[in-house]
Formats: C-alpha cells, sequence, structure tokens
C-alpha cells in the first residue's frame, strides 16, 4: 500500500512540474527615473530629470525649463557616458553624475 501510494504522490508531482508553464518573457530591467540637483545651478534652475527607461541606448532629460531632449549612449572608459550635440551626461551609476552643456562649467548633479 506504501508503494502505492508513493507512485501515486510521484505521479502527481511529475504532472504538476509538466503542466507548470515556464516564463520565456525576458528579464525586464527596473525602470527608474530620477530628480538630480546640479551645482552650478543651469540658468533656468537646478533641478533635471533623468528618464532610464531605455534600456542603456539612450535616455531623455528633462531641464528645469521643461524642455527634454534624448541622449544616445556613447563609449566610455567605464560608468556611463550620454551625448546628444553639445550636451554630456557622465557617470558611474544613477547617484552622481555630470553634465557637460557646450563650453559652460560641469555640474555636479546628485540623486535626490
Amino acid at each position: 500500500m506504501a508503494i502505492t501510494s508513493a507512485r501515486l504522490y510521484l505521479s502527481l508531482l511529475a504532472a504538476c512540474v509538466v503542466a507548470a508553464p515556464l516564463s520565456s518573457a525576458p528579464a525586464v530591467a527596473n525602470p527608474a527615473t530620477n530628480d538630480y540637483i546640479c551645482t552650478p545651478n543651469l540658468p533656468t534652475g537646478e533641478r533635471i530629470t533623468i528618464d532610464w527607461n531605455s534600456g542603456g541606448k539612450s535616455i531623455n532629460v528633462t531641464f528645469p525649463d521643461g524642455k527634454t531632449m534624448r541622449l544616445g549612449q556613447a563609449v566610455s572608459g567605464s560608468g556611463f557616458r550620454y551625448v546628444h550635440g553639445n550636451v554630456e551626461v557622465v557617470g558611474k551609476g544613477e547617484k552622481d553624475l555630470m553634465l557637460q552643456i557646450g563650453t559652460n562649467p560641469v555640474r555636479t548633479c546628485v540623486k535626490q
């Protein structure tokens, strides 16, 4: 009787394993939109917002005046670098980064 019960249990267990669907969906990066306070301030304020939701190929930067610019990923020695025209964002993580706009002073931006 014990052997029959064990076989029945194993058969049910095997059926559950076979019937369980396997996820074929790719892993999704944790989406993030972060605010940063930059010093020295930009002419229209100190806060920028960066939308990191593009899978690493680009970012969207929203400036204090409400204008948004997409920066494409560029070659970096280590960390990350995004560029569009004369605007560049460089860093090694999402906490602190450097913002360069043209020949203006480099701004240090800290995640809020």
